[in-house]
């Protein structure tokens, strides 16, 4: 069984454990998008690209990232 901790409680492991195959693999494709956008993020803000970057965040994270601190 997987285990995703939760930061704020370590006791929380918010994988359920009726989680079958499906679910497990969307999870998983979840981490993965936030990995691929992080490794676009950190690209852009070494090129200089803020702009670029904040559209990644605002992905990644939703719009409040662009109406309440935005990189540019």
């Amino acid at each position: 069984m997987w285990q995703v901790i939760d930061p704020v409680n370590a006791n929380n492991n918010v994988v359920h454990s009726n989680w079958g195959n499906i679910e497990l693999s969307e999870f998983a494709s979840w981490f993965a998008d936030g990995r691929d956008c992080l490794s676009r993020l950190i690209a852009q803000e070494q090129a200089g690209r803020n702009g670029n970057a904040d559209d990644i965040l605002s992905n990644l994270f939703g719009n409040p990232v662009l109406t309440h601190g935005a990189l540019s």
